[in-house]
């Protein structure tokens, strides 16, 4: 359940009036964090327009670094060009930007969130004047009270109700503030459900994602993901892909039914924060004799050697040093 406790946590801490002496990036300026604000009639607020992305920040042997970092930077250009956000800051921007921030808020284990939104007053669906601000923090998880055990618990999930929305409707690979609503509502649902995560149903009853996250099964040595038809284009998903055929593992991208689910052994999430999360059951029905099953704990073990071990050099691609 770490994932809601960890975000139930920092709101908790924010709401008590908890000091978080850290920096963040506006528009160009080092400012304090709580320095940036927004106002309620924006439309980036109040529309649900606002564009963004999470980027995890690890320690290695080689020193901290960004995961993935120019690939996110990538997707939140691609984003902005699906919205139609014209940003007045390039990719080496914000890159520098966000190493720089790391440096300053003394981050070695964390995340990275980069938005870009139009924060003028707005009352019509397209905004009159389309200044776009863009604003990014960087958090050490430690200045949020979050520990490594807070990042090893197990996915207890079942199929949501809410369909994911299809890809005719809002392009799946954009990160836009308002397309989440679909997750918030999916997870509000599954906690009622006594449940600690949820997996979205794509509009032809296809199995989907998770609200913050990409779903894999395993079947003996074959690790199974729908295809990017209509699911956002998880960077994680992308190196446990990689990471998979190079353990010999077959890797099939396919349309999954939730009535296949049976005839799985085991199943994990992928996502920015927990890199993999083992499911161990679905609306009930167990995976597998064990939890992580073999497959799952392969990976994760390729996983935490890449991170914490000899760094091969295949895998230097991943990391941006700070």
């Amino acid at each position: 359940m770490y994932k809601y406790m960890v975000l139930s946590s920092v709101r908790l801490k924010l709401s008590v009036g908890v000091h978080l002496d850290i920096k963040a990036w506006f528009n160009g300026n080092i400012v304090n964090w709580d320095q940036v604000k927004v106002s309620p009639l924006s439309h980036g607020f109040s529309r649900g327009s606002s564009i963004f992305e999470v980027i995890g920040i690890v320690p290695t042997p080689r020193g901290t670094a960004y995961v993935c970092l120019e690939d996110h930077i990538k997707r939140f250009f691609r984003s902005s060009e699906l919205t139609g956000i014209k940003l007045s800051v390039t990719e080496e921007d914000l890159y520098s930007a966000l190493i720089e921030l790391a440096r300053v808020n003394n981050v070695h284990k964390g995340i990275a969130k980069l938005f870009a939104y139009y924060s003028g007053v707005e009352f019509e669906t397209v905004p009159h004047n389309p200044v776009v601000d863009v604003a990014m923090f960087c958090f050490d998880l430690e200045h949020l009270g979050i520990r490594d055990q807070d990042l090893a618990s197990f996915s207890s999930t079942g199929i949501s109700a809410f369909r994911k929305v299809p890809n005719e409707c809002i392009p799946s690979q954009v990160k836009v503030s308002g397309l989440y609503v679909i997750a918030y509502m999916s997870m509000m649902d599954a906690l009622t459900r006594g449940l600690n995560d949820v997996i979205m149903l794509d509009i032809k009853g296809n199995i989907a994602e998770g609200p913050t996250s990409n779903v894999f099964f395993v079947k003996q040595q074959s690790v199974e993901t729908p295809t990017l038809r209509n699911i956002l284009p998880g960077i994680t998903r992308k190196m446990v892909i990689e990471i998979a055929g190079d353990l010999g593992l077959d890797v099939i991208e396919r349309d999954i039914r939730p009535e296949e689910i049976p005839g799985y052994n085991e199943a994990f999430f992928t996502g920015t924060l927990e890199f993999v999360r083992p499911i161990s059951e679905i609306d009930g029905r167990k995976l597998g004799n064990s939890c992580p099953g073999p497959v799952t704990r392969l990976i994760i073990q390729k996983i935490n050697d890449i991170m914490h071990g000899t760094m091969n050099n295949k895998y230097i691609k991943w990391f941006s040093f700070v």
